[in-house]
């Protein structure tokens, strides 16, 4: 998805790597494949660990939430 994003339509019409709704429904099926086999959460799953750990939780996040507002404005 980050590649899709990052690459905006090529101007000289050569083709970019896409992120295509048949790939992205497969990926939601397997997903949901291995989530049913899951015992069900009883509780929230916190991150913790070192403060290394914390502060890539942190950069995910913000990456995340910059992959949304991109999508959003494409």
């Amino acid at each position: 998805m980050g590649a899709d994003i990052s690459a905006p339509e090529d101007p000289e019409g050569r083709e970019r790597l896409r992120v295509l709704p048949a790939q992205t429904e497969w990926l939601e099926q397997r997903c949901d494949e291995v989530n049913a086999e899951l015992t069900p959460l009883k509780s929230f799953v916190l991150p913790g660990g070192t403060p290394a750990a914390a502060y890539l939780h942190v950069c995910r996040t913000v990456c995340r939430r910059a992959e949304r507002l991109g999508h959003r404005l494409r």
